[in-house]
């Protein structure tokens, strides 16, 4: 590792002069601190993904409620249509019977 890299990152590990001049890498220390790491981001990593899996489900959830209102839209445009039909029609007096004249 260079020395002045991870002085940025992790200055608590970087061997420095009496002047301040960075001289190395405690390589003791590092270990501990990147198996830290590694478990943090391990931990990280596990909350995403279950956050993730809950957002999909919340998708399909979405995908199946607007399948849902388009089935319901088209039948009420076919209902619409049909009562539109109905009221288009010419009343029929209410003392017609069929297969009798006027």
């Amino acid at each position: 590792l260079i020395a002045e890299e991870v002085a940025t990152v992790l200055p608590d590990v970087v061997i420095r002069d009496k002047q301040g001049v960075i001289q190395g890498v405690r390589y003791d220390l590092l270990n501990t601190l990147l198996v830290n790491e590694l478990q943090k981001q391990a931990r990280e990593n596990s909350a995403q993904e279950k956050q993730i899996e809950a957002l999909a489900a919340q998708v399909q959830q979405a995908n199946t409620q607007t399948q849902q209102i388009e089935a319901l839209t088209a039948r009420l445009v076919e209902l619409e249509a049909a009562v539109g039909a109905q009221q288009q029609r010419p009343a029929v007096p209410a003392r017609y019977k069929p297969g009798k004249d006027l």
